[in-house]
């Protein structure tokens, strides 16, 4: 399962440094409560989906507060996502443009913004994800793409971005 965590965990922080030590840090919350889980084998990759994104939740609100500190230190922030230059040059700028603004969003609907359109979740699997409920995930991801709608009229790099696909889904 680690390849899917990671794979997931990427999606939900965007290309950064360190997806692999936060990779390692669900597999470990995971290891650590996989006596709760009472489901079966089917069942398991929903909940795995669901301790990646707590323990992402978690690391994003540390990111935060070490963003904070950093800024009255006066430090720079090292954890500048990377993008894989074989993509282009306008295709490294579109995702790095949209990094910045999603990094921006509140968590829960970052969260609910990547599980969605980057992870390619259905809303049912969002909430699960999220541990929320199915309208309060439309909801969150609706204000996202909203937030996301309008920083993206700004931009050119951001232009060529679709955000279709991610419309409120009750199933």
């Amino acid at each position: 399962y680690l390849e899917s965590v990671e794979r997931l965990v990427t999606r939900l922080l965007g290309p950064r440094p360190d997806v692999a030590d936060v990779s390692q840090d669900v597999m470990v919350a995971a290891l650590q409560s996989v006596s709760s889980y009472t489901g079966d084998e089917a069942g398991l990759w929903g909940w795995l989906t669901g301790v990646t994104t707590n323990v992402v939740r978690g690391y994003l609100r540390k990111l935060k507060v070490r963003r904070v500190v950093r800024f009255w230190e006066g430090d720079e922030d090292p954890s500048t996502p990377a993008v894989a230059s074989s993509a282009g040059p306008e295709a490294c700028a579109a995702v790095l443009e949209a990094w910045r603004v999603v990094e921006r969003f509140p968590v829960d609907e970052r969260l609910a913004f990547t599980l969605r359109l980057f992870a390619g979740h259905r809303m049912p699997e969002v909430a699960q994800a999220l541990g929320v409920s199915l309208a309060t995930a439309n909801r969150l991801v609706r204000r996202a793409r909203q937030r996301f709608e309008e920083s993206r009229r700004g931009s050119l790099a951001l232009a060529a971005v679709e955000t279709g696909g991610l419309d409120d889904e009750t199933e």
